[in-house]
């Protein structure tokens, strides 16, 4: 037995996509039949919670990666200069030069 739902212009729902609240009369179900209630502006029209490729990653990424970089990215020096020092000192709370 189907739901009665009264879809007067002072009805509110909840949408199950963003959780805000926005007239029953501009709700949508979401496509393909997964039965989740959306506002008419939250719709692609394309992808669902159910089919989205982010959610099926099996089904659209590739994981297999047949040349990969060698050492992508290089080490970095992590040094600072002492002409970076004299230019940019660093004090304590007293006024005293530690760095």
């Amino acid at each position: 037995m189907a739901k009665r739902v009264n879809r007067s212009s002072k009805s509110w729902f909840i949408s199950d996509r963003s959780g805000m609240r926005f007239r029953l009369s501009e709700a949508i179900e979401e496509p393909p039949g997964s039965g989740r209630l959306i506002h008419i502006s939250e719709s692609d029209g394309i992808y669902n919670e159910v089919d989205h490729p982010q959610a099926n990653l099996q089904k659209w990424a590739k994981f297999d990666d047949p040349k990969p970089l060698i050492d992508p990215s290089p080490d970095i020096d992590h040094s600072v200069s002492q002409a970076t020092l004299d230019a940019n000192p660093v004090y304590d709370r007293d006024g005293n030069r530690i760095l």
